[in-house]
């Protein structure tokens, strides 16, 4: 339905060219049917039901596969920093969500640092004492933590508590569909590990994206769930 009323209106741009005034009305028109399709593009690539492709994934050639694209979204006042753990473990994961998490992770960054500053990520391996749920294991779980930081103007405990609930956003209208860190989630936990973030106002943030050690074994596939707007 979106695709008629986009097609319709640059039809219409053809006829009233001409007119400058109507074209401003029409230009704000698509726009917002544009923004419109994409969100719902998004949404719609979330909650349909496909298989994970999960393998073996090596998180820091992961990492370094994208830093140029990175530093080309990122613009020339952020300065990327990198740091890894010596022989890091491999993960299981859907690399394709992987790339796309820290890409998200590393947006949000930028935008949290209007006038410049500097991007950390980082790589290690790590252990817990709990399981993704929080529930005590028997033995502690190995994880690898990607920590994403940034020098940004960081947020209060209100609002971190929130950042990675879907469709929450502190940006302007227009500009953030509150979506971004809610995928980030949706993806760690589907990958049986986690994301927690750590912030206070004029410190900078740290997100932490913890994804179990990969075993031996693969584990068998994973059939992606619906995207849960109350989780």
């Amino acid at each position: 339905m979106l695709s008629v009323v986009i097609g319709n209106l640059d039809l219409l741009h053809l006829l009233i060219r001409d007119n400058s005034g109507a074209c401003r009305r029409l230009h704000s028109a698509l726009e917002g049917a544009q923004t419109c399709a994409e969100l719902t593009g998004r949404l719609l690539a979330f909650v349909r039901r496909r298989t994970i492709e999960t393998d073996v994934v090596d998180v820091i050639e992961t990492v370094e596969s994208i830093i140029d694209l990175l530093t080309c979204a990122l613009g020339a006042n952020i300065h990327i920093r990198t740091n890894y753990d010596r022989d890091c473990w491999p993960v299981f994961v859907d690399r394709p969500q992987l790339e796309a998490a820290i890409v998200n992770l590393a947006i949000n960054a930028r935008d949290a640092m209007p006038n410049g500053g500097k991007l950390g990520i980082c790589v290690e391996n790590i252990r817990h004492a709990t399981d993704h749920r929080g529930q005590e294991a028997s033995e502690p779980r190995e994880y690898v933590r990607i920590t994403v930081s940034d020098t940004g103007v960081g947020m209060s405990a209100e609002v971190a508590e929130k950042i990675f609930e879907p469709f929450f956003t502190t940006k302007n209208a227009g500009n953030g569909s509150g979506l971004g860190l809610s995928m980030v989630r949706h993806f760690a936990r589907q990958s049986n590990g986690d994301v927690t973030a750590r912030s206070a106002p004029g410190t900078g943030t740290q997100i932490y994206l913890d994804l179990p050690r990969a075993q031996l074994e693969a584990p068998p596939e994973i059939e992606q769930t619906l995207f849960d707007l109350s989780a």
